[in-house]
């Protein structure tokens, strides 16, 4: 029952609705399905648009890269089941191989953005950042075990690129931390990622995954929430 065109009309209406889509990480999703119902943008917004695919283009050549190094990796914190573009690529890496790792991005030409024992960042023109983990943790606790993320991997497409991604239990257990210890926010696109997550998810088995780490009660507070 949307009115698209009182959207395409009102042009204060149109700003605040992709304000506020851009915000919530739903900017691609917002933008996609007015321009597939014919609405009109300013030049601005069209140029502002043609960016945000460009980025598109640069998450694909990342995942591509990511493909062509032959080391293990898995894409974590992915919002795979609505399409949208991160501001970067979060990979989680064997720590016994982040030396490799690092040596190959220093010698393709990646700089390091910033640096911490858990979280290293890397920028390169026409790449969007990567950012390296080689443990989930917050306020120096570890929430999930290497070995199940690693048992958790799955071949799956981000926009028609096949990558290595983590199954639906184990991304929604990363994803549901990352927001609450993480950014201590969820966007709009976050909630409805976990939304989508828990039809699919086996709940009893996540409620496991904490209670070996330690965050049993966490897990049914947030799932509360």
């Amino acid at each position: 029952n949307i009115d698209y065109a009182e959207i395409s009309k009102k042009k204060a209406l149109q700003s605040a609705l992709i304000k506020l889509a851009e915000i919530n990480g739903l900017y691609y999703y917002c933008m996609e399905s007015l321009l597939k119902s014919c609405i009109t943008f300013s030049d601005i917004q069209k140029e502002k648009w043609n960016n945000e695919l460009e980025k598109m283009i640069f998450l694909e050549n990342t995942i591509n890269f990511l493909n062509n190094i032959n080391l293990r990796y898995i894409i974590i914190k992915a919002c795979t089941k609505i399409p949208h573009v991160p501001r970067d690529v979060d990979i989680f890496v064997d720590r016994n191989e982040r030396k490799n790792f690092l040596e190959i991005l220093d010698n393709e030409g990646f700089a390091i953005s910033y640096s911490n024992p858990v979280e290293t960042a890397f920028s390169k023109p026409n790449l969007l950042k990567l950012d390296i983990y080689c443990s989930v943790e917050y306020m120096g606790m570890k929430f999930l075990n290497e070995k199940y993320l690693w048992n958790s991997v799955i071949r799956e497409k981000i926009n028609n690129v096949e990558c290595c991604n983590l199954d639906d239990n184990a991304n929604f257990l990363l994803i549901l931390i990352h927001c609450f210890f993480g950014h201590r926010r969820m966007t709009f696109l976050d909630f409805l990622h976990l939304k989508y997550l828990l039809n699919t998810i086996d709940e009893d088995f996540c409620r496991k995954q904490a209670t070996e780490m330690g965050w049993e009660k966490v897990f049914d507070q947030l799932l509360d929430t």
